[in-house]
């Protein structure tokens, strides 16, 4: 009953984007290229899988993949067709995907898209039930973002197991990434994920009966995304609250 309630609340998030459009555009995009139409044109990848208009996002992908000799380009642009991919339920052409980037990418931990796209990974492998596989593939994540100071890696490693955990009936385990994973995502001013950690962290408390607790997380969720007009995120918050 759990996994089923966090499945159909996640898919409202995961669908315009677990990773604040702010974050993953000064943490990955800004980051790793600077050249202005291309840093355009994933920004734009970005948009649009968040809106949800998936095939305008690959039109934009497929546009990118010309540049054959970037090849950190090539890695990055199939890690957001991966994205596309997980959200339309493909978990297994996203998980090949994710691992030819990582490939690509020399499994070079210091590159963040290594790092997301290891995280886009074992979430399609909790989705597809193969939970140790995605648990121990958390553990390589958080330590290799920790030993390399990628706070926006390691928080996303600490939301997705906390997602996991909480599919698996393992309240109290849930409760505790995502409570790491909010103390990071305050720390990098990622106010989207924020308000998405006090959401869930209050559905954990409610399913331990701490009803008041749970109430008072979902309405800071619900406040963040009142003033940033995250209207989406509001739905899911509503929901939770619900």
């Amino acid at each position: 009953m759990i996994k089923r309630i966090y499945i159909s609340l996640l898919f409202v998030f995961l669908t315009f984007n677990l990773f604040s459009i702010d974050a993953e555009k000064k943490d990955l995009i800004d980051k790793y290229f600077s050249e202005p139409s291309i840093n355009q044109q994933l920004t734009e990848i970005n948009t649009l899988t968040i809106a949800g208009k998936y095939e305008e996002a690959k039109q934009v992908i497929n546009s990118l993949k010309q540049n054959k000799n970037n090849i950190p380009l090539l890695a990055a642009v199939n890690i957001y067709e991966a994205n596309i991919l997980y959200n339309q339920s493909n978990y297994k052409r996203c998980i090949e995907l994710c691992d030819t980037s990582i490939k690509i990418l020399n499994t070079d931990f210091k590159n963040g898209y290594v790092i997301k796209g290891l995280n886009l990974k074992a979430k399609a492998l909790a989705t597809i039930d193969e939970f140790d596989k995605a648990f121990a593939l958390y553990s390589i994540i958080k330590k290799k973002a920790k030993e390399n100071d990628d706070q926006y890696g390691l928080g996303v490693a600490y939301y997705l197991s906390g997602s996991a955990f909480a599919d698996r009936g393992k309240i109290q385990e849930s409760l505790h990434q995502f409570d790491s994973s909010l103390v990071i995502k305050k720390q990098i001013g990622d106010e989207l994920g924020e308000a998405a950690c006090y959401s869930f962290i209050g559905l954990d408390n409610s399913f331990l009966g701490n009803y008041s607790n749970a109430i008072s997380l979902i309405q800071k969720s619900i406040t963040i995304r009142e003033r940033i007009g995250d209207k989406r995120g509001l739905a899911n918050s509503y929901l939770n609250l619900y």
